[in-house]
């Protein structure tokens, strides 16, 4: 070659030299395989798959990973200023919230970040069909914590010091245990009713007033009247959930109004004064507010003459819990 062909010679050299450092370049960029799995081309322009992780036994031989973003070329992976690092198994420093390499050192794009919420992990597909087909809880009945009205304190009572109230109205049939002389009409009362209200202290025990009153009745030529305010203690015991036993002791103070025929050697008068009284009875609670009850009831009034004589009732009734 001449003396004159030196520039065009030198631009041949340097045209070589540009197309020799593309390729380097061109082989240190990565790209896509058809699976998804990075590749990366060698010096020669070959395509290599799945040669992305730098493991310490090939780390001096490659001398650069790409980085986790821009794909640049850098000594060592390093997870930018705004991300919090790890470090694999082969030296890396990965961010948590992206792709990490998996056993064979090859990068795994699929790999589900750190940040995943860890419900999507943990969660049961029975967990929204058992919340939607848990049993609703009984309500609680009159007698206790496990009957249709029960007892909650939240529950208003007229009664103070107590709670969950509840009034209620019975009748039926009285029987007075009063003297009679032969020969005269003994009848007793052809019915009698009664009032109360009352609350509860606890699920089984409470307190009940009342309001009694007798009709008339026909007895040794004339005619008794009963009258009586009652105040006593209860107490429940459920039968299931929806019955109970009930009890009551307390006391009646009562007015009574005695006349006799002419002639008829029987005391009269009025007289009132306080007696025991006591009574047992059952409720069917088919309602969270209503009940039926079956009661019986003795209560030991003074009579005409100063005599204390028991007048027992056997009713049915209605109440009402608040």
């Amino acid at each position: 070659m001449t003396q004159g062909d030196n520039p065009r010679a030198k631009a041949l050299a340097a045209s070589v030299a540009l197309g020799l450092a593309c390729a380097g370049a061109y082989a240190q960029i990565p790209g896509d395989s058809p699976g998804g799995s990075p590749q990366y081309r060698d010096a020669t322009g070959v395509l290599k798959p799945g040669s992305g992780a730098v493991s310490p036994s090939n780390a001096s031989s490659t001398g650069w990973t790409p980085s986790s973003n821009s794909g640049t070329m850098s000594g060592s992976m390093s997870a930018p200023a705004s991300s919090t690092s790890t470090g694999n198994a082969s030296g890396n420093n990965v961010p948590d919230n992206q792709a990490k390499p998996n056993n064979d050192g090859a990068w795994d794009p699929n790999t589900q970040p750190s940040s995943a919420p860890a419900s999507n992990s943990t969660s049961s597909p029975r967990s929204s069909v058992d919340s939607e087909q848990m049993p609703l809880p009984a309500e609680p009945t009159a007698a206790g914590p496990a009957s249709y009205g029960g007892y909650d304190p939240a529950r208003e009572s007229w009664i103070p010091y107590t709670s969950s109230g509840y009034i209620g109205i019975s009748g039926g049939k009285p029987d007075l245990k009063t003297d009679c002389v032969a020969g005269t009409s003994c009848d007793d009362p052809d019915s009698g009713w009664s009032v109360y209200l009352g609350g509860q202290f606890n699920p089984y025990l409470g307190l009940q007033l009342g309001y009694l009153q007798l009709q008339d009745a026909d007895r040794n030529g004339g005619d008794t009247k009963v009258r009586g305010v009652n105040i006593s203690l209860t107490g429940a015991v459920p039968l299931g959930s929806n019955f109970s036993l009930n009890g009551r002791l307390g006391g009646t103070y009562g007015w009574t109004k005695t006349s006799v025929g002419t002639g008829v050697p029987a005391a009269s008068g009025n007289e009132e004064g306080f007696g025991v009284a006591y009574g047992v009875g059952a409720s069917w609670d088919f309602d969270r507010h209503w009940s039926v009850t079956l009661d019986w009831d003795r209560h030991r009034l003074n009579y005409a003459g100063d005599q204390k004589k028991d007048t027992d009732i056997a009713s049915i009734g209605l109440r009402y819990r608040f």
